[in-house]
């Protein structure tokens, strides 16, 4: 007997491989290519096949029998730690040679046939059957949700949708991002985006029907570069004109959409896209999500995530905005690969490296902002450091305003310990002043990064 087919649970889609001939038959499941349990399989004597194994999980137990000639039945039995993880019903089908459909296990009632036959053979097929699959469960999934909030909203009053009166110029969020250092290019792409918003808003105010596109974006460029910032920015916009509920933002990144095992990371990351409606949810390195192998790695489940993750910006476009974010190079990879992410993008930002001169402005800024007096010499020194500091540095150690602000804390810390040692209290302006002094990595040659 030789059967290869796959069968589908609410959390996972696996190949089982059954081979041998006789009385006895070995067993393997894998997951994209990775195998996830293996074993014995072993003629019972109620003409049942008995299955015993080792799983990623810990011990598998499954039960089979024939309940006609064209179709073989299972009861599976998964063991972790002596006790019962779970149970499940299903079937195969078979096909000309092979076993190949794809299965439902339902765990309160027997399985039942949920799509037709589909051949299977090659890894790609089965990636490719996956994402579907993940993708129809989210879409699935999305529209319940969606009818109970739709029925939710229904039973209660209208909420005052009276625009809101800004109380002072610097609550305006364009206000906020212009008051930032550098970075023409992406305020004036921001500035555009407020404009937009604006006039959605006025169109709706005259009951105009409007087609809003989705809200999702991608921020590419290096650490440092006010990304994040940004994103809060652009939350508070969309929140101002009406496009998003509260606008604010989830700061994720690929340990927070991916779960360690099978299963488990398709409602990781639908409860987390379910959690951000109505704000921004800004994952960081995005890219991560798309691993060199494919997927084929055990416990490399980033396809998955995509796959719910493409669902639910589609599903919640008007809800929600989607950032993804991350080096320039990985950035343009990641959506030359992702096709169906692309395709949901409507505007791309890049974030440049700050100039010499901005990251001496923003080191400014910095101590202005903690009411601090600068020794001008500090000022003099600081270009000329930044400049043999990022030589030193590998581009992608070299943080922009987020080095200048560990050099600035370095500051702050050796001031502390200058006026410590001093045995003396120190005066106000001893407090609010820092000294060259402060700063001696700028004359011993040490990089702070």
């Amino acid at each position: 007997m030789s059967i290869a087919g796959i069968w589908l649970d609410a959390m996972q889609t696996t190949v089982l491989y059954v081979e041998g001939q006789g009385a006895s038959f070995n067993f393997r499941a894998e997951y994209l290519g990775s195998t996830i349990s293996q074993g014995l399989v072993q003629r019972g004597h109620d003409g049942s096949y008995v299955a015993q194994g080792q799983g990623i999980n810990g011990p598998v137990k499954a039960k089979w029998w024939l309940s006609g000639p064209d179709v073989l039945m299972w009861q599976n039995q998964f063991l972790v730690d002596g006790g019962v993880l779970d149970n499940f019903l299903g079937s195969f089908v078979p096909g000309m040679n092979a076993m190949q459909p794809v299965m439902s296990f339902n765990r309160q009632a027997p399985a039942r046939v949920v799509a037709p036959l589909r051949e299977v053979s090659t890894l790609e097929d089965l990636e490719q059957l996956e994402a579907e699959e993940a993708a129809e469960r989210a879409a699935s999934q999305s529209s319940a949700r969606d009818q109970t909030r739709s029925a939710k909203k229904k039973q209660k009053a209208l909420p005052d949708r009276t625009p809101k009166v800004t109380s002072k110029p610097d609550d305006d969020p364009i206000d906020e991002l212009r008051k930032l250092i550098g970075m023409s290019a992406v305020k004036e792409q921001v500035e555009q985006l407020d404009a937009w918003a604006w006039r959605q808003q006025e169109l709706k105010s005259h009951a105009v029907d409007v087609n809003t596109p989705s809200l999702h974006m991608v921020f590419s460029g290096g650490p440092g570069t006010g990304k994040t910032t940004v994103a809060r920015i652009i939350g508070r916009i969309l929140s101002k004109h009406e496009l998003l509920e509260h606008g604010r933002v989830r700061e994720v990144g690929r340990p927070d959409l991916v779960a360690e095992y099978v299963g488990q990371t398709g409602p990781k990351t639908e409860k987390l896209i379910e959690e951000s409606l109505g704000g921004v949810l800004f994952i960081d390195e995005a890219y991560a999500l798309s691993e060199p192998g494919g997927g084929r790695s055990l416990g490399d489940y980033g396809a998955e995530a995509l796959a719910v993750l493409i669902a639910g910006m589609e599903n919640h476009r008007h809800e929600l905005c989607v950032i993804v974010a991350g080096y320039s190079e990985e950035m343009e990879r990641f959506m030359d690969v992702n096709a169906g992410m692309a395709s949901r993008i409507s505007r791309r930002i890049r974030f440049p490296d700050f100039t010499e001169k901005e990251l001496l402005e923003v080191f400014k800024a910095m101590a202005a902002s903690d009411g601090l007096h600068l020794d001008p010499q500090i000022l003099t020194n600081f270009i000329p450091y930044i400049r043999r500091a990022k030589a030193a540095t590998k581009a992608r150690q070299w943080g922009n305003a987020r080095t200048v602000r560990n050099i600035f804390e370095r500051g702050i810390e050796q001031q502390s310990l200058r006026l410590r040692k001093a045995k003396k209290k120190p005066t106000r302006d001893q407090l609010l002043r820092l000294e060259v002094v402060d700063f001696p990595f700028f004359e011993s040659g040490e990089i702070v990064v």
